[in-house]
């Protein structure tokens, strides 16, 4: 079952923002060889829902500056939260493969890469693709970037023959990076989305007056996005970074999100301390409780008018030259979270915890 959680909320258009990132990805300074890592992190909140997920991932990159890599990823979900308990549908399990792909060049100045990726679960089945291109300028004080993204999706009901839905999105995104100081480095990027087709759940029901109505969006969404980020170099290692994005969607919803992180890079220890919070404005069409029916009807907390906020921290250690390997990293990571939703009857708040254990390994 496709749950709407803020954890995993819209698996497919994360998907999508994934392969149609812009800007650097902080690889070209990366030397020749052949790279693999492996992560397993698990989520934890107050609405009785645990997530499990693994990753797999393999990469390298040739003295040409091609670029080629492979990842696999599985999510093992198991739920009794409000989006099932509602439904009378009691605890749920289920599990997501992504297996995708990816190839590029990177030049002195230049670089071009298309992405690929295949997801599937018990009702929802998505293909993901994905180019990038990047360009310095100015002895790599700019950096500008632009991608485009597109996603097709098929969604259907377990246990109901005859049910099969489609949606298909679209994103493009332009960035810019600049080098503001020899501390200092700006970034702002301008993302836009288009998604048409199904997007309310298959499930969710809402009763009015005694009568049962699936739920009904819209069947066009445009997003906008716009995120500025700063980056001050404290010397040291230390280093100060700070985000704020703003967004808005023909839906209605308005939202702002803001962070800081403290990251420190000293050698072979690495880590980092952060706080993020997050706030938006419901849908047009939300409402807590419809009195009567009406064209487009929701019952999805991630639509009302909730904030959130995460903070927590990592922290790595590398080891050069072990065994067959030039190096080794190891990392663990820890954030906590808590959200309130001011309008959904159903759920006032949520809490819970998001751990990670990572290893990746270096043959050059």
């Amino acid at each position: 079952m496709r749950l709407q959680l803020s954890a995993r909320a819209a698996w497919g258009v994360t998907a999508l923002i994934a392969v149609a990132a812009v800007g650097s990805d902080g690889r070209g300074q990366e030397p020749p060889g052949v790279r693999a890592s492996a992560r397993t992190s698990l989520y934890q909140d107050s609405d009785a829902t645990t997530i499990s997920t693994s990753l797999v991932e393999v990469d390298g990159i040739t003295e040409g500056g091609v670029e080629l890599g492979a990842r696999y990823l599985v999510d093992v979900v198991s739920s009794a939260s409000v989006d099932v308990v509602s439904q009378a549908t009691g605890r749920i399990e289920d599990v997501r493969h992504e297996v995708g792909g990816y190839g590029g060049w990177r030049g002195d100045d230049v670089s071009v890469s298309g992405r690929y990726a295949y997801s599937r679960e018990n009702d929802w089945q998505s293909h993901n693709a994905g180019l990038r291109g990047g360009l310095d300028l100015f002895g790599g004080d700019l950096r500008l970037g632009a991608s485009l993204g597109a996603q097709q999706s098929t969604i259907t009901r377990a246990n109901a023959f005859g049910f099969e839905r489609a949606q298909t999105a679209w994103l493009g995104a332009v960035s810019a990076t600049v080098r503001a100081t020899p501390r200092d480095a700006l970034h702002a990027a301008l993302s836009v989305s288009h998604v048409t087709g199904f997007q309310a759940s298959p499930y969710r029901y809402l009763v009015i007056r005694g009568l049962p109505y699936l739920e009904s969006y819209p069947e066009d969404r445009t997003r906008v996005a716009l995120l500025l980020r700063h980056h001050r170099a404290l010397g040291a290692g230390f280093a100060l970074r700070s985000h704020v994005r703003f967004y808005g969607d023909t839906y209605g919803v308005l939202a702002l999100t803001g962070g800081l992180e403290l990251a420190v890079d000293r050698g072979p220890l690495d880590a980092l301390v952060f706080v993020r919070g997050y706030a938006q404005r419901a849908a047009d069409f939300y409402a807590p409780r419809y009195e009567t029916q009406q064209p487009f009807l929701a019952f999805d907390k991630e639509l009302s008018t909730f904030a959130d906020v995460f903070a927590g921290g990592s922290i790595g250690w590398r080891f050069d030259d072990v065994g067959p390997f030039a190096s080794l990293r190891v990392d663990a990571r820890l954030a906590g979270f808590s959200f309130a939703f001011f309008d959904f009857p159903a759920l006032s708040a949520r809490y819970g915890l998001h751990a990670g254990l990572g290893v990746s390994a270096a043959i050059e």
